[in-house]
């Protein structure tokens, strides 16, 4: 884990974010903050049906400082380098320029010390002083995890006549078969664009074509 430490005379706000996507690029994606203030804890989450997974880890960053109604000292944990060490000015902010536009803009006003933390690790199986920062990463992760839950819920995969078809909401049907990942897993683009995802969780029977919802 690393940390700056910088002056300020703005009252503290801890913040923890990260971003899910699968599949990365192009699949439906969530953004996951928990923030720490006062004694109060706070979680937040959206998504987005089509999305990559560094846009995902910037939007919850961003989201972080919307949530803030005046400046504050903010001190942000990430698990993702590349967005810790493009804040820090480490990296060149090559690609997704427009959220870089608006992290400035909601930046403005307060002293962000941005720190990169481990992310994916079991809170119990890390030291006991790393173990509140494992835990509340976890909790942004879980946060994103929903939010892109969320984000697929209109999308479906469908099986007719042993084929495997991808119903979009434009009403195309689109043959899905050659983006097969797994038995249970699914994913195929619809010509308007669109990206479908399908996990096998449930099922409903319609006129003989069986639909798989996320």
């Amino acid at each position: 884990m690393t940390e700056e430490r910088l002056e300020s005379d703005l009252l503290p706000v801890t913040a923890f974010a990260d971003g899910s996507v699968y599949p990365n690029p192009g699949g439906p994606g969530g953004w996951g903050v928990v923030l720490q203030e006062g004694g109060k804890t706070t979680a937040l989450r959206g998504g987005s049906p089509s999305t990559t997974n560094n846009r995902m880890e910037l939007q919850a960053v961003i989201e972080v400082l919307r949530a803030l109604s005046e400046p504050r000292l903010v001190r942000l944990y990430t698990d993702s380098e590349v967005t810790q060490r493009c804040i820090v000015g480490a990296y060149r902010r090559a690609a997704n320029q427009d959220l870089w536009l608006e992290y400035e803009r909601v930046a403005a006003g307060h002293d962000v010390i941005a720190i990169h933390c481990k992310g994916h690790r079991d809170p119990w199986k890390v030291s006991e002083g790393d173990r509140p920062i494992a835990w509340m990463n976890q909790q942004a992760d879980d946060q994103a995890a929903r939010g892109r839950r969320e984000a697929a819920e209109g999308l479906r995969v469908m099986f007719h006549r042993g084929r495997q078809v991808a119903a979009c909401a434009c009403g195309r049907l689109e043959d899905a078969c050659a983006f097969a990942e797994r038995e249970d897993r699914f994913c195929g683009p619809c010509s308007c664009g669109v990206l479908h995802v399908g996990r096998g969780i449930s099922d409903l029977r319609l006129g003989g074509a069986r639909i798989v919802r996320l």
